[in-house]
């Protein structure tokens, strides 16, 4: 027979004190939601593998600032910036390694209305994949974490605007993704 589980608060103070049991606890019940999460935001699986595990160092180095309420909301918000962390350190490698025209290009109009009802979620996950990694960015913090434009410019250090773009940039992609597919013969 099974022992209970222990609550999440048990399990955090037992992290806070360095228990190692505990930590792996945590690890094992929360490793499948933290994994999605940074799977979301990599580019390739080994990424994300890397950002899993350099969000869980930060976890553990940070859980002493840990002072209740939710502890899954909490390890989230962790891992959501250490993978904003991973991206903005890619981000400006990138930029030494390479010489790059940086092209504003505006979206106009309004976004574009909805075009399909259902979408299965690996389908709509496997074309948020193919998204570029600054769209792919702003549409994960917006869409799916729930942040605002606002917050997403600040954590990114983009404009609102530049963050709107993208966003409307992201659905039209998808959009016209889904529509390829669900209509490949009148393309």
């Amino acid at each position: 027979m099974n022992p209970p589980q222990k609550s999440d608060a048990a399990l955090a103070q037992e992290c806070q004190k360095g228990d190692r049991r505990a930590q792996y606890a945590l690890y094992e019940r929360y490793a499948g939601k933290t994994m999605a999460i940074c799977t979301r935001y990599a580019q390739h699986q080994l990424e994300a593998e890397e950002m899993l595990q350099t969000g869980w160092i930060r976890v553990f180095d940070k859980i002493g600032q840990y002072n209740g309420g939710s502890l899954e909301g909490w390890l989230k918000r962790v891992v959501v910036t250490n993978c904003i962390n991973a991206y903005q350190k890619r981000k400006r490698e990138e930029e030494w390694l390479t010489i790059t025209d940086d092209l504003e290009t505006k979206v106009e109009g309004t976004e574009a209305p909805n075009p399909f009802d259902t979408v299965e979620i690996d389908f709509l996950n496997s074309l948020i994949a193919q998204l570029p990694q600054g769209t792919r960015m702003v549409f994960n913090l917006f869409a799916i974490e729930g942040y605002s434009h606002k917050e997403i410019a600040a954590m990114l250090q983009i404009e609102e605007s530049s963050s709107r773009s993208q966003l409307t940039r992201a659905r039209i992609k998808l959009q016209e993704k889904i529509l390829a597919h669900k209509y490949p013969l009148q393309r």
